[in-house]
């Protein structure tokens, strides 16, 4: 089950790349800022916000958000900044700051993470399975923050499980191919 905010940022990487790249990296704030604009919200700096808002856009909405991509994508070309080279770099950056730090937090905050969802995932599975009447019970309002809940963990859990398994795999088949034609 994905979550709205899921659904917004699927829709902002098919609309408004240049957004859905700069949301994930140190441009975030401004791209908040620019899908806030695009959609005509009030400027809070929520990002959860601006992604549910672009979940449930108009199709007028989004054009104006595409508009403000296209104006980013041009901004950011003209400074001269790729962001995608940006974003590796971040990711970098992180894996080298934990390998020379040796600090065991982030690895053991990830696992938490990833072990969290998946007990909150089996949890309602046996719950809904061994107790459909109670189920029943629940209001619409108890279902909307389990939804929340589980969409956020399974949004964390596949970040952190792209961090330590996801990118490096493909770094390393990269790595490994660049030495391959090397020689």
């Amino acid at each position: 089950m994905a979550s709205v905010i899921d659904q917004g940022l699927g829709i902002l990487e098919q609309i408004a790349p240049t957004l859905a790249t700069m949301i994930g990296g140190p441009f975030a704030g401004t791209a908040v800022a620019a899908i806030e604009k695009g959609l005509g919200l009030n400027a809070t700096g929520d990002q959860a916000a601006a992604l549910t808002a672009v979940a449930g856009a108009t199709p007028e909405q989004l054009l104006a958000l595409k508009a403000e991509d296209n104006r980013h994508q041009e901004a950011m070309a003209k400074l001269g900044v790729d962001l995608q080279q940006s974003a590796e770099q971040g990711r970098a950056s992180a894996r080298a700051r934990e390998a020379a730090v040796k600090d065991k937090t982030p690895s053991r905050l990830a696992y938490t993470i990833i072990g969290g969802f998946l007990s909150v995932s089996m949890a309602q599975l046996i719950a809904i399975m061994g107790w459909p009447d109670l189920i029943n019970k629940i209001p619409g309002q108890g279902w909307l923050l389990i939804g929340q809940v589980t969409g956020y963990l399974a949004n964390e859990a596949k970040q952190a499980a792209s961090y330590y398994f996801g990118s490096s795999a493909g770094s390393q088949a990269k790595d490994a191919t660049i030495k391959a034609l090397s020689q």
